[in-house]
């Protein structure tokens, strides 16, 4: 009977009610445990499982299901997340910018931190309390330590606020890109260098050591957290939600200060938040 309507139907309607049979069997998709990945080169595994162990079991106690917390290599981390095969993933704000752009797909964002209250990071140039240098314009001519080449908020962010102020690396009297922010402040304390980048947090944790900002960056969208495209709906809706509530429950406090002491909660984020620090990165591609 069924082939007989089958039969009798406009081969459109054949098209329809495949794509309606698709997508019941996507909604009924028989979950059963979820992961939570990071990359290593933003944690260790070992702090991975201590700073998002309290966030892991919230969420799992809000939606059912338990979440098992995985680390991986930078690399792997974007494959992963790139192919779906991580139901849900950390990813910094660059992170993410580069699985777009080499998978051609966005994924479903679940929610952006907040860092006291704002969804936002920022870079500082920055330079010791005595110093005569007041501008960034007194920066030519003087020796500057960045972070890593490959740092966000270390270099290239440093990197652009320089430029936009007509700036070029050039200009300097000299420049380094070193190993760590800890290396970068000490740098300019110890009077190797005139001036340094740090992310903003790094320096309000170290500014009382006498250090004084010379320039703060624009704001870049903060580090988000991901789940893959064929979860469904109404789980992500779920995950969401228990996301941007977390620091209105009991435990959230003491969830969001494991995670870092400046972390205050989660915000909805969308693929636009992110074209600003698109921007930033597409000028540091001239970084030699």
């Amino acid at each position: 009977m069924l082939f007989t309507i089958y039969k009798q139907l406009p081969r459109y309607s054949l098209i329809i009610l495949g794509l309606f049979y698709c997508t019941v069997s996507y909604a009924q998709e028989n979950v059963s445990a979820l992961t939570l990945g990071f990359p290593l080169s933003y944690l260790s595994a070992t702090d991975s499982l201590n700073k998002y162990t309290p966030l892991a079991d919230y969420l799992s106690k809000t939606i059912g299901l338990p979440i098992t917390i995985t680390t991986n290599s930078y690399q792997a981390h974007l494959q992963l997340v790139g192919e779906d095969k991580l139901d849900l993933a950390f990813m910094s704000g660059s992170l993410y910018i580069e699985m777009v752009d080499k998978y051609q797909h966005t994924a479903p964002l679940l929610a952006r931190y907040t860092i006291n209250h704002q969804p936002a990071l920022y870079s500082v140039l920055f330079t010791v309390e005595n110093s005569p240098i007041q501008t960034l314009k007194q920066l030519i001519g003087k020796k500057v330590a960045f972070g890593e080449k490959n740092s966000n908020l270390g270099t290239k962010v440093p990197y652009y606020v320089l430029k936009s102020a007509g700036i070029s690396l050039e200009n300097l009297g000299g420049y380094d890109f070193l190993d760590n922010h800890r290396n970068v402040m000490y740098g300019v304390l110890l009077g190797e260098y005139d001036a340094g980048a740090l992310p903003a947090d790094v320096f309000d944790e170290n500014k009382e050591k006498g250090l004084r900002i010379l320039a703060v960056s624009p704001p870049v969208s903060s580090h988000l957290l991901v789940s893959r495209r064929t979860l469904e709906p109404a789980l992500i809706s779920q995950l969401q939600q228990a996301l941007y509530t977390l620091n209105q429950q009991p435990e959230g406090k003491k969830v969001l200060s494991t995670i870092g002491a400046n972390i205050t909660g989660f915000v909805p984020a969308t693929d636009s938040d992110y074209d600003s620090l698109r921007l930033i990165l597409e000028s540091a591609k001239q970084l030699k």
